[in-house]
Order: structure tokens, then C-alpha cells, then sequence
């Protein structure tokens, strides 16, 4: 930059060091930061930046940026995650305060100051239930049980549970079509799956034709869709989600803390 220009207004900076402007705005420990100009990314060390970059960066370690094409859209395809799980499994465990007879710790010159929490409680898994609700909001099943082996019962308890929504997902009972359902389907010319992405009814084609989709369980026509619309919605890779209340905030600690026992048996 020349003297005769020095005296104007830029749009543009110098920056005399990249890796203090970037650290100041994503590091908040105050220590160095090297961050990768693609990824950005942040390293301890300037070798460790090095090593990642010759390692390609984003071409290697999973992260690249992909615009779509000029023009191009993108749209929902997943159509059979629109409907409901057909069950819902949902589970409480009930602990007990038991006091601690010893302490572990022991206290000396040498001790740090975080080590000194005296810790006179366990809690010990004493109880559960576990219920399975169906779409339609009955309930399948339930199971309450207490004892000192709750946390293998439990597991063994929902296996039982998990094969028996299995053999309710196998059973296929025949289409029941009312004048309604018939009406209905004659008239219908949107795919109530995907609600005609794919474009409407098309009787040349195998995946394009209209059928006929019922529920399985109990036979009820639930309305017109694309054959090949109809054969994706199916229960063969379902998962049942299993609900817990506190979860992460505690009950998972009791599940993480037994696993050893869990692994026992063959279930």
C-alpha cells in the first residue's frame, strides 16, 4: 500500500496472523489454537495441523462440502417413516438408598482436594415395569417386578416382549373392503404414501399402479397408493423405540453400571 493511497477507505484487512483471528472465535480456553483453513477444524500444535492436512483433509477424514447442481431440488423420500411405530415399548427403574459402610478414600496430606468427596449412599437397582402400548394407544402388555436380579429380568423380560411384537408383526390377515373402501379407492387418484412425488397413478407401470393397502393386523383398507410404495411399507426392518423416563439422567446409569451382569447369561 502506497503513501498516496493510505489515506482512503478499504473494504479489506490485513491480517497479520490467520490462526489468532480464528482461535479468538471458536477457542473460549484462551490457549493457542491452529485451525485448518478448509475444515477449520482446530489443533493443539502446528504438527498436528500438518499431519492433517497431509492426510487430504476433508478428502480423507469424511468431511467435504457438496453443493447440490444449479437448478436441482431435493425432496422427503423416506415415506414409510411418516406413519407410527406400530408398538412403543416404555420402562421405570426404582432404586434404593442403601448407606455405604466403608469409604474408600482415604484422607491424607497427599490427597487432592477434588478426591475428598465423602460419598456415604449407593443406589441399587430394587424394582421396574415395563409397558407395551400399542398405535391405537391400548395396551399390549405390562410387567412389574422387584427384587435383587431386576436388571437381568428386565433384559430377559424384554426379549420376551420383543418376540412377542415380532410374532404379532408376522400375522397377515386378509383386506376387508366395505362400498365405502371400494368408492374410495375407485375415486382415488393421489398415493396417500407418498401423496403423489413420485407422480400419479400410472397402470403400465409395475411401481406406478394403484393397489389396494390395508392394515395387516386387522384387515381395514386404508387407502389407495403405488404398488411400489405399498411394498416398502412394510414392518420387516421396524424398530420398536423403548422409552424411559430420565433416561440420560439416570436410569441409563443403572443399565452402563450392571452391563457386567447382563453379559452373564445368553439371552
Amino acid at each position: 500500500m502506497d503513501e498516496q493511497s493510505s489515506s482512503c477507505n478499504f473494504h479489506y484487512e490485513y491480517i497479520k496472523n490467520y490462526y489468532r483471528l480464528t482461535s479468538s472465535q471458536t477457542n473460549l480456553h484462551g490457549h493457542k489454537v491452529y485451525n485448518c483453513p478448509h475444515c477449520q477444524r482446530g489443533f493443539g500444535s502446528e504438527e498436528l495441523l500438518n499431519s492433517h492436512l497431509d492426510l487430504g483433509c476433508l478428502a480423507v477424514e469424511g468431511q467435504s462440502i457438496s453443493l447440490p447442481k444449479k437448478g436441482s431440488t431435493i425432496q422427503f423420500e423416506n415415506f414409510n417413516n411418516k406413519f407410527k411405530a406400530p408398538y412403543v415399548i416404555y420402562g421405570d427403574f426404582e432404586s434404593l438408598n442403601t448407606k455405604r459402610e466403608t469409604w474408600s478414600c482415604k484422607l491424607s496430606k497427599e490427597v487432592k482436594p477434588e478426591d475428598k468427596t465423602k460419598p456415604y449412599q449407593k443406589h441399587i437397582p430394587c424394582g421396574y415395569k415395563i409397558l407395551v402400548v400399542g398405535d391405537k394407544k391400548n395396551v399390549i402388555a405390562e410387567h412389574l417386578y422387584r427384587g435383587e436380579d431386576c436388571m437381568e429380568m428386565f433384559v430377559l423380560k424384554l426379549n420376551e416382549f420383543q418376540q412377542m411384537i415380532i410374532d404379532k408383526l408376522k400375522v397377515n390377515v386378509d383386506i376387508n373392503m366395505t362400498i365405502q373402501d371400494n368408492e374410495a379407492f375407485k375415486n382415488a387418484y393421489k398415493c396417500y404414501i407418498c401423496d403423489n412425488v413420485k407422480g400419479g397413478f400410472d397402470y403400465t407401470s409395475k411401481c406406478l399402479c394403484k393397489v389396494r393397502d390395508h392394515d395387516h393386523s386387522n384387515g381395514k383398507y386404508l387407502g389407495a397408493a403405488h404398488s411400489e410404495c405399498n411394498l416398502k411399507r412394510n414392518n420387516k426392518n421396524v424398530k420398536i423405540p423403548v422409552f424411559f423416563h430420565n433416561l440420560k439422567g439416570y436410569d441409563a446409569h443403572h443399565i452402563i453400571s450392571n452391563a457386567h451382569l447382563l453379559g452373564k447369561k445368553k439371552y
